[in-house]
């Protein structure tokens, strides 16, 4: 387990990283990287997210759309949510995955999706085989769920800081409910979470703090329906996009965090290590039934690709 860090960066400490630095990075991910994609109010935020954290791994720009839709089996919904580290594993079914040359077009259609997501020469690429790291909190019907102890996300903050530092996208879900600006006589609660991906950090003389910089899927609003005064939405670094992010301060990040997802560069990990509060998930000795007509009993919504075919060979 990695040590657990006390206090927030320095200045020192807080180097100025931007992931697009990284002497690997094509002119095709820097493109990637420079679209603000927009997820027009789908639940495809963890697909994009995944889409982000597999252009790094594969050098070109991965779509999103076939990822979730092969994420979800055999359909595809844009209101179907997911998880990022499923997305990302994706590669480890289905080691060739679309490209954004090779889906429809560039700029995704949720409502009128390529079913076939067959890609080929160019618009296809074989990825790797990938592992994870899965920090979240403990798994449904445990406790304790939606209140990380703060060592441990303290621990989440550590392990963030090293692989920006090491110059990789990394995925967060946070409760976004709680960036929004606080409404009259209604407290903010965690509400659903939503992916987005950190792709550097910065110190910020004005405000005297290290800040994450952070990519969303709103488009060119990076900070739609957020709290200006708690995240900067305007002024960014140089070497960013100048739209599309909006910067988070390291407190913000302990504030709203969920779960992060990351690569891991350990070639002997398995496909998948997750990291629960150490010694505090447990069974819920009462669990609480959803109430009669809630959304969970709700049937799923109906799936605009009800079948997923088996992706062509790419042409080498």
């Amino acid at each position: 387990m990695p040590s657990i860090v006390l206090a927030d960066l320095s200045q020192l400490e807080c180097t100025n990283v931007n992931i697009l630095n990284n002497p690997s990075v094509t002119a095709e991910v820097r493109a990637h990287f420079e679209t603000a994609f927009d997820q027009q109010g789908s639940n495809l935020c963890f697909a994009h997210v995944a889409a982000d954290i597999l252009t790094f791994h594969t050098g070109r720009s991965i779509s999103p759309i076939p990822l979730a839709h092969m994420t979800n089996g055999n359909e595809f919904s844009p209101m179907l949510a997911g998880y990022v580290s499923s997305a990302v594993q994706v590669v480890n079914r289905h080691p060739q995955i679309c490209t954004n040359q090779g889906y429809n077009s560039r700029v995704a259609d949720y409502t009128n999706p390529d079913c076939s997501i067959t890609c080929t020469g160019r618009g296809a690429v074989r990825a790797k085989p990938v592992a994870v790291k899965f920090y979240r909190d403990c798994p449904q019907g445990q406790l304790p769920r939606n209140d990380l102890p703060v060592s441990f996300k303290e621990i989440m903050l550590s392990d963030v800081h090293a692989e920006i530092a090491s110059m990789h996208p990394v995925g967060i879900n946070v409760y976004s409910t709680l960036l929004e600006p606080e409404k009259e006589d209604m407290p903010a609660v965690p509400g659903m979470p939503h992916a987005m991906t950190i792709i550097g950090r910065h110190w910020s003389s004005e405000r005297s703090q290290c800040e994450f910089v952070v990519r969303n899927s709103f488009g060119s609003k990076g900070c739609l329906g957020y709290d200006h005064s708690r995240l900067e939405c305007s002024n960014f670094p140089t070497g960013y996009p100048n739209s599309g992010i909006f910067l988070m301060s390291e407190n913000i990040f302990k504030q709203v965090i969920k779960s992060v997802t990351m690569l891991n560069h350990d070639e002997s990990a398995d496909v998948e290590t997750t990291i629960t509060p150490p010694n505090l998930c447990r069974p819920d000795p009462n669990p609480t039934p959803p109430p009669q007509g809630s959304p969970t009993n709700d049937p799923p919504p109906a799936p605009l690709c009800p079948a997923l075919p088996q992706l062509a060979d790419s042409e080498e």
